[in-house]
């Protein structure tokens, strides 16, 4: 009768061990699980777990870039329009009366340099000397006491003297000028010779005897021309005193 009423206890108390030994396995892997999170301290036993508010730190806000401002393109500043350009025209070349005669062919090609004539070709007596560093010219309706000058440089100038009184030939003998020509010029060109110290230095001795021949002889506006009895044609410009063998 005893033994019979053991066994009848025993199914009932079994299942509630297993709960409970089921649950104390449970509160275990969750303790183990709480104890292994990084960070957390577990609270003591019976004490009252209270949310500690994660503490955010607020960053300043970023600042917004300021557009930066484009200063506005200055307006195009209108482009003049080119001027026209002038034509220009060719200067006219001063009406002149046809030349002829001897200085025909030269006046053609020195007309723009020697202007107008201003009277026809003449002949007349000329006089001519070669000296060392130029030549004398003497032109008997014109150069009553002067003479032509010209110089090795291509200038050239107008001397004036007292008339030559005839005598003597040669004007100024002495050791350095030997009365014999050359090298001494003789009667009017040896007395400006002997008389104008430029001549003499510029000119130095005479290299033949003067000689007369019937000559042409033009003047110009801007200077004249002589023509010697060999057909060589010599010009005068008077605007800056140079001279030219045509």
């Amino acid at each position: 009768m005893e033994e019979r009423s053991g066994r009848a206890w025993l199914p009932w108390v079994i299942p509630p061990l297993v709960a409970l030994c089921v649950a104390a396995v449970v509160c275990g892997l969750v303790g183990m699980m709480a104890l292994s999170r990084p960070g957390t301290t577990p609270a003591p036993p019976g004490a009252r777990e209270t949310a500690t508010p994660k503490e955010i730190t607020s960053l300043p806000p970023s600042p917004v870039p300021s557009p930066t401002p484009i200063p506005p393109s200055p307006a195009p500043s209108p482009t003049p329009a080119p001027s026209p350009t002038p034509t220009l025209r060719p200067t006219p070349s001063p009406t002149c009366p046809p030349v002829s005669g001897p200085f025909a062919g030269v006046w053609a090609q020195v007309r723009n340099r020697i202007g107008c004539a201003t009277g026809g070709a003449i002949q007349g007596l000329v006089a001519e000397e070669n000296f060392e560093g130029g030549k004398m010219f003497w032109r008997e309706p014109i150069d009553l006491a002067q003479a032509v000058v010209l110089f090795g440089d291509g200038t050239w100038r107008i001397y004036r003297h007292s008339p030559y009184p005839g005598e003597p030939e040669f004007w100024c003998p002495d050791a350095n000028t030997p009365p014999q020509c050359p090298p001494t010029p003789k009667r009017g060109f040896g007395m400006m010779w002997c008389d104008i110290p430029e001549i003499r230095r510029r000119l130095g001795n005479a290299t033949d005897c003067e000689r007369g021949y019937q000559g042409w002889m033009q003047s110009f506006e801007h200077g004249f021309m002589i023509q010697t009895d060999a057909g060589v044609t010599y010009l005068f410009f008077t605007d800056n005193g140079t001279w030219q063998r045509w």
